[in-house]
């Protein structure tokens, strides 16, 4: 497991799966490659804030 000073921490599964996990916001998700899951979890970020703005 890995950390870096943005309080995201990855794993990578035997399979070669990368498991990302903010804990910040609380939130985690899986993709092939590190790359993807920064891009899946940004935007679960922005997703996020849209909903506590609108409401």
């Amino acid at each position: 497991m890995s950390s870096g000073p943005s309080g995201r921490s990855y794993i990578r599964t035997e399979d070669g799966t990368v498991i990302l996990c903010d804990r910040a916001i609380g939130r985690a998700v899986s993709a092939p490659d590190r790359k993807t899951a920064e891009a899946r979890l940004s935007r679960l970020v922005e997703a996020a804030g849209q909903r506590t703005r609108s409401g």
